[in-house]
């Protein structure tokens, strides 16, 4: 049965109704005068679109101090908190006229870190459009450099960050966020990656395995991980795993079904699956019997969301905060563009970008 936001109903989810989070974007939408706006002019590429040849140096191992300023707080039970969401930022990067929403979307994340008590950020790829191309890391490196020190950082690479020239993360760990990184937690020097922190009353553990990744090695090392770490609830973030869901595809892409087979099956303690790649929204609830006694005891929430397709400056940045409620184990999804100041791609679609799921987690 597929399975996306806004149709997905019942006890599983429901539409997002707010509260002093929404009244919070509320008020950041009305400061920013999102309404009323012109659209502005289509972008134009950048006249050279060449990679560069040259390889890039590799940068020295996180110190432990460098390390100790990105660990998430450990937050009291039963504190609401939540988790930022970005991914496929690679059309802002490309364009110059969409590379200056990249600044106040992460500056808003890690300034708003206190309010909405996130305790980390996922990037789940496609940084850039072209990860041989120094130019395009150097229209989203300053926004990624305003977390250090503010807030942990989990990043996925995509097909665009480490395959657009060839099979190679050579670029893409030469970025300075890598350097932030606690090597024991690293698969293959930055390859995959996870954090494990306590927020709510709750111990999570939240793991990104890159593009290139996705093969026996880093699936049986992503699948150790969270079982020696079944004592947390398992996030599992990646650049690809839901695909369009049409009658003419899967609901699965080719990564999605081996990480479906190999990780999410296998580890009883993921609950949630993040991903990006495919353009649109996407949700799929399933249902796992852990125990073979014929009633599945785990359900994992597998979420998509991607709004590369916009290329207009008043229609990127979005990002999305997902807003863990430790008494009822909901989720609430608001999809917003602190750039814009606003809280949706498409109103008509609202039910895609602000919802609800139960026993989530």
């Amino acid at each position: 049965m597929r399975n996306r936001a806004g149709n997905v109903r019942g006890r599983a989810c429901r539409s997002w109704e707010g509260g002093a989070l929404a009244a919070g974007l509320l008020a950041l939408a009305l400061l920013c005068g999102c309404a009323g706006r012109q659209a502005a002019p289509a972008p134009t590429p950048d006249p050279a679109g060449e990679p560069a040849s040259a390889p890039v140096p590799a940068l020295p191992k996180a110190s432990p101090e460098t390390v100790a300023r990105h660990e998430p707080t450990p937050t009291p039970a039963p504190t609401p908190f939540s988790i930022a969401w970005i991914t496929d930022t690679q059309t802002m990067t490309m364009y110059p006229s969409l590379a200056p929403a990249l600044l106040p979307t992460f500056r808003w994340i890690a300034q708003s870190r206190e309010e909405y008590n996130t305790q980390l950020l996922i990037h789940t790829g496609d940084f850039v459009e072209n990860g041989w191309n120094p130019l395009h890391w150097e229209r989203i490196n300053p926004a990624i450099a305003l977390l250090e020190g503010e807030l942990p950082f989990l990043p996925v690479a995509g097909n665009h960050d480490v395959a657009k020239k060839v099979l190679s993360y050579e670029p893409y760990l030469a970025q300075p966020f890598i350097a932030w990184q606690a090597p024991e937690r690293q698969y293959r020097g930055g390859e995959g990656y996870y954090e494990r922190f306590t927020a709510g009353g709750t111990d999570f553990l939240v793991l990104g395995l890159r593009y290139l990744s996705v093969n026996e090695a880093g699936l049986a090392w992503a699948r150790e991980v969270f079982r020696q770490n079944d004592d947390c609830v398992g996030i599992l973030a990646v650049h690809s795993y839901l695909s369009y869901g049409s009658d003419r595809t899967s609901e699965l892409t080719g990564h999605g079904a081996l990480l479906r087979q190999e990780v999410v099956a296998p580890c009883g303690n993921v609950r949630m699956v993040l991903s990006g790649h495919v353009k649109g929204n996407a949700l799929r609830i399933e249902n796992f019997d852990d125990d073979g006694d014929g009633q599945p005891e785990r359900q994992v929430v597998c979420m998509r969301h991607n709004y590369q397709q916009n290329r207009y400056p008043d229609q990127v940045g979005y990002l999305r905060m997902l807003i863990f409620d430790p008494v009822s184990r909901a989720v609430s999804v608001l999809t917003c563009a602190p750039a814009q100041g606003s809280f949706t791609a498409d109103p008509d679609r609202a039910d895609e970008e602000r919802f609800t799921i139960e026993n989530a987690f």
